[in-house]
């Protein structure tokens, strides 16, 4: 994953968020890895990415699924097989949807919507998901 040299520390800075699952994000993505056995092939990968929902599952084992913190493309992600520090990974690349010109409303404070923190007057609904 290649980052833009005017990158801040926040956008190249990798977060854990579960067991071998870690994700950081620019203005405009979401990407995150988690380590995968060598034998694993392409074949072996099942990504499923909706516009706030995700589901990953590796050789048969669920990775992660939940409702992701904000909207991604659904039509728009990638993934590759990497190697970090000599440990295969695979790395997800998600699109975000950016509803606001502000920078400052792109950053997601997680990538999971039930790790977000809310205020006491904020409600806790998920939000509403129109049928297609």
């Amino acid at each position: 994953v290649h980052m833009a040299a005017s990158a801040t520390p926040w956008e190249t800075k990798w977060v854990e968020v579960g067991r071998d699952l870690e994700w950081m994000q620019n203005f405009e993505e979401v990407v995150f890895r988690v380590a995968v056995a060598d034998s694993v092939g392409r074949g072996d990968i099942k990504l499923k990415v909706q516009k706030q929902d995700l589901r990953l599952e590796i050789a048969g084992k669920e990775i992660c699924q939940g409702q992701l913190a904000k909207e991604v493309d659904p039509d728009e992600f990638s993934w590759m097989f990497d190697a970090v520090d000599g440990k295969r990974c695979l790395v997800v690349t998600l699109q975000k949807v950016n509803r606001s010109a502000m920078k400052k409303s792109r950053v997601w404070d997680t990538l999971w919507y039930e790790d977000l923190e809310f205020e006491d007057d904020e409600p806790i609904e998920p939000p509403i998901v129109k049928a297609d």
